[in-house]
C-alpha cells in the first residue's frame, strides 16, 4: 500500500512543529483527512509514550471511517504491533502512543474527556459541527498539556469544507487572516490555514469529481467554494443570499418626516440584552420608498466582541436605563412603545413589570412566529438589494445587530429558524419590532414617538 502522502499533504505536514495550529479549511475532495492523519501519526511516532491524541467528530458515522483511515495507515506504516479498541474508540502504536476517537455532539460526551490530557486536539469536518458542539470543542483546548522533558508545544489540527453553520465563524477567524501565512492569535499561539480544493488530489479522476461537485448543490456560494476552495463568501446562514453590507449598512439616516418608531427589546442576563429604535416612514423620502425601514439606533450588553453571547449579567433597572438613555440620545419621546419579550428577573420581576415602573412604555409582541419574522426581514433585505419594494436600512453605529445579522446560521433540525445556540438577541429584537411596527399603516395612523 502506498501511504506516500501528496505534494499539498507534504506542504501542510511542513508546519509540523513550527505552529501550534492547523486549520485545513478548502474545497471537497483535496484528501484534507489524510492529511490531518499522517500529522497525528507522525506526532505519535515522535512522541511515543507521552503522546494521547483525541480526534473528534459530531456525526458518528464520519468518526468512524477517519478511525478506519488512521488504522489502515498506522498498520501499514507500523506493522500489525497497532491495536485497536472498537469499544473505547483507540487505536494504540507500538510505541505506547495512544489515539482517542470520539462523537463529540452534547456535554455528556464532553464529560468523558474531563481531566484527562491530551498531546494533540483534531477535528474533522469542523464546518458541519453545530455551535454547541463547537463550543465544547473550544473546552476541550484546556486539556492540552504534555510533560516539559518531551519540549513538545500541544497541537491542534482541523479539517473544514466551505459551507455548514460554522462557515461564517470559521471564516471570520481563521480564513480571513490569508492561507499559508502563519500569524500569531492573542494567547500566542502560530496558526496556519492551508486551502486546498480537489485538482490537490492526484488519486481521484479530478474530471469527474468537478461534474459531481457542480450537480450537488444547488447553492452558487457553496459551489463556488466546494470547487475552489475558498471561504470568501458567507454560507450557512439565514440571510447568506440577501444580505450586502454596502446597501443595507447606511452612514446616516435622512431626515425622516414624523415616521411611525418602535423600540424591539430582547432581555437577557448571561446572554446579550439588546434594543433597536427602530423607523419606518410614512413618505416618500429622497431616493427612499414609503415604508422603508430604518434602524436608527442600539443599546446592547454585550461584553466580548469574539464571544457575541456573552452579556454582562446586568440588572432590569440597568437594562431600562440603557434603553431610556437610547431614546433620549436620539429626541425621542419616553414614551415610545417598547416590544419587550416579558422574561422574569432574579427575583421574580418581569421585565415589562421593571420597566414600565420606572417610566417605559414596554409591552408584549402580539405574535412570536420566530419562523415569520425571519421571512419578514429576508423580504426587506431583499428589497433594499432588488429595489422592488421598500426596504430596510441599519446605521452604522448599531454594531451589534450588523455583526451578527448577517451571520445567523440556520439550525439543523428546523431550517427555516436559527440555530438554537446563535447570537440572535439583535435579531429577535429586530423581529419583534418589524412584527409590530408593520402593521401600523405607512401613509396614514398613530405615531409612536416622534422622530
Amino acid at each position: 500500500m502506498n501511504i506516500e502522502p501528496t505534494p499539498y499533504q507534504k506542504r501542510v505536514l511542513a508546519y509540523r512543529g513550527h505552529v501550534q495550529q492547523i486549520w485545513q479549511l478548502g474545497g471537497r475532495g483535496g484528501a484534507k483527512s489524510w492529511g490531518m492523519v499522517f500529522d497525528i501519526l507522525m506526532t505519535a511516532n515522535d512522541l511515543g509514550p507521552h503522546y494521547r491524541g483525541l480526534v473528534v467528530r459530531e456525526s458518528l458515522g464520519g468518526l468512524q471511517q477517519i478511525a478506519d483511515i488512521t488504522y489502515m495507515i498506522a498498520t501499514a506504516a507500523f506493522g500489525t504491533g497497532v491495536t485497536r479498541n472498537l469499544s473505547d474508540g483507540t487505536i494504540k502504536l507500538p510505541n505506547g502512543a495512544v489515539i482517542v476517537f470520539a462523537q463529540l455532539s452534547d456535554p455528556s460526551s464532553y464529560a468523558r474527556h474531563q481531566g484527562t490530557s491530551i498531546a494533540q486536539l483534531a477535528a474533522d469536518e469542523v464546518t458541519n459541527m453545530s455551535l454547541a458542539s463547537w463550543k465544547l470543542f473550544n473546552r476541550l483546548k484546556s486539556n492540552l498539556r504534555v510533560p516539559a522533558e518531551t519540549n513538545y508545544q500541544p497541537s491542534i489540527h482541523a479539517t473544514g469544507n466551505p459551507g455548514g453553520p460554522l462557515h461564517n465563524i470559521l471564516r471570520k477567524q481563521y480564513a480571513a487572516k490569508g492561507y499559508w501565512r502563519p500569524w500569531v492569535d492573542e494567547f500566542d499561539d502560530i496558526i496556519v490555514v492551508c486551502n486546498s480544493t480537489y485538482l490537490d488530489n492526484p488519486t481521484i479522476d479530478q474530471q469527474v469529481y468537478r461534474r459531481r461537485l457542480e450537480s450537488s448543490v444547488s447553492d452558487e456560494f457553496t459551489r463556488k467554494g466546494w470547487i475552489e476552495g475558498t471561504f470568501d463568501s458567507p454560507a450557512g446562514g439565514l440571510f447568506d443570499d440577501v444580505w450586502e453590507p454596502s446597501i443595507h449598512v447606511i452612514r446616516q439616516v435622512p431626515y425622516l418626516h414624523r415616521p411611525a418608531l418602535i423600540v424591539g427589546s430582547d432581555f437577557g442576563q448571561s446572554a446579550p440584552c439588546c434594543a433597536l429604535l427602530v423607523a419606518r416612514t410614512r413618505e416618500p423620502t429622497g431616493p427612499y420608498e414609503r415604508g422603508t425601514i430604518f434602524v436608527v439606533d442600539e443599546r446592547h450588553t454585550c461584553i466580548d466582541a469574539d464571544d457575541l453571547n456573552l452579556g454582562s449579567n446586568g440588572t432590569i433597572d440597568e437594562w431600562a436605563a440603557l434603553v431610556s438613555d437610547m431614546l433620549t440620545a436620539n429626541g425621542v419621546n419616553i414614551g415610545t412603545e417598547i416590544i419587550q419579550d416579558d422574561q422574569r428577573g432574579l427575583h421574580g420581576e418581569t421585565v415589562i413589570s421593571v420597566m414600565n415602573d420606572l417610566g417605559l412604555n414596554a409591552t408584549r409582541p402580539d405574535k412570536k412566529d420566530r419562523v415569520g419574522g425571519w421571512a419578514q426581514i429576508r423580504n426587506l433585505l431583499k428589497a433594499s438589494k432588488t429595489g422592488e419594494g421598500p426596504g430596510i436600512y441599519i446605521h452604522e453605529r448599531c454594531k451589534y445587530l450588523i455583526a451578527t445579522l448577517p451571520e445567523l446560521q440556520r439550525g439543523r433540525l428546523k431550517i427555516d429558524d436559527c440555530d438554537p445556540d446563535a447570537p440572535d438577541h439583535a435579531a429577535d429584537a429586530l423581529r419583534m419590532a418589524l412584527r409590530e411596527l408593520m402593521g401600523i399603516p405607512s401613509p396614514v395612523g398613530r405615531t409612536i414617538g416622534g422622530y
